[in-house]
């Protein structure tokens, strides 16, 4: 049997999603999605009518946002979130977001 990896990401945010603090971020979620469709070893991941999770609430919280996908194996979505263009983002997201 072929497992597949699904990982969850669930942040809090400093502002609400439509604030300027949060603009950059915003910005680049279209590409960086398509990064991620696009790179060896993506399956699926969870996305509404922005093509982006941000419209997801979580514990009924809407300063929570949510993101999941779903890879083929570990070493498919590393190759993705460090040795891809996907690593800028993730360095800028300590300006966006708390960890």
């Amino acid at each position: 049997m072929k497992y597949q990896l699904a990982q969850v990401n669930i942040s809090p945010l400093k502002e609400p999603i439509d604030s300027s603090l949060l603009a950059g971020f915003v910005a680049q979620l279209y590409e960086t999605n398509a990064f991620a469709e696009a790179a060896e070893g993506f399956t699926w991941r969870l996305q509404g009518e922005e093509r982006n999770a941000t419209a997801y609430q979580v514990f009924n919280n809407e300063m929570i946002i949510i993101n999941m996908s779903v890879w083929e194996s570990v070493e498919s979505l590393r190759n993705y979130v460090y040795k891809s263009a996907n690593a800028v983002v993730m360095k800028q997201r300590k300006n966006d977001l708390t960890s």
